[in-house]
């Protein structure tokens, strides 16, 4: 080669081919404009939630201001916080950060509110749920949200051979990383000024 170095950061939702299929759908605005986004995680801001913070910038946008709302402390967190955080994107959308306790269960989801509808991301994202607005049968003048037939094979557990796959493809050809050193660094940038 030329001597240079390729970096890929694991931040390994990138690499989901479901997560990367659902990020086309969002930037194209085939699902609605986003209006709000919550994610619920577990385990710390450093270690669980900043994987979050890395997909909220890749599908949607950069942030613009955080502010830490609650602190909890649940044992066993060294060095990390459970925080419940409110943050705006540069596009205006509101994102929701929500702590729970980690000695109870795992939990990371995320919940994505359009103006069409709603995607929900349960299991660490081992699934994708839309949601479409349809007018009530009852109530005629408001729409609710009843589950949509748009689907997603999400294979999840190939993540991790997916990210092989990917580095193969970066020693073979010229191609750029899905999550570059400054991806990585970027989405730290944003963990760092939370705490």
């Amino acid at each position: 080669g030329n001597g240079s170095s390729k970096i890929v950061v694991n931040y390994f939702r990138r690499f989901n081919p479901a997560l990367v299929e659902l990020h086309r759908m969002i930037r194209s605005g085939e699902l609605g404009k986003v209006c709000r986004i919550t994610v619920i995680y577990n385990k710390g801001i450093l270690h669980n939630g900043s994987h979050y913070i890395d997909c909220i910038r890749w599908m949607f946008d950069e942030f613009d201001t955080v502010e830490v709302v609650q602190q909890y402390h649940y044992d066993n967190l060294v060095d990390d916080h459970a925080l419940d955080i409110f943050c705006r994107l540069k596009n205006g959308t509101p994102v929701t950060f929500l702590a729970a306790d980690h000695n109870h269960y795992n939990i990371l989801e995320m919940d994505i509110l359009t103006d069409r509808g709603r995607i929900r991301l349960p299991n660490t994202t081992r699934r994708i749920d839309f949601f479409k607005a349809k007018d009530d049968e009852y109530f005629p003048h408001l729409k609710f949200l009843h589950y949509s037939k748009i689907k997603i094979e999400n294979p999840w557990q190939t993540v991790f051979s997916d990210i092989m796959d990917h580095l193969a493809s970066l020693l073979e050809c010229d191609a750029e990383s899905r999550c570059s050193l400054q991806d990585g660094i970027q989405s730290l940038v944003v963990t760092d000024a939370i705490e």
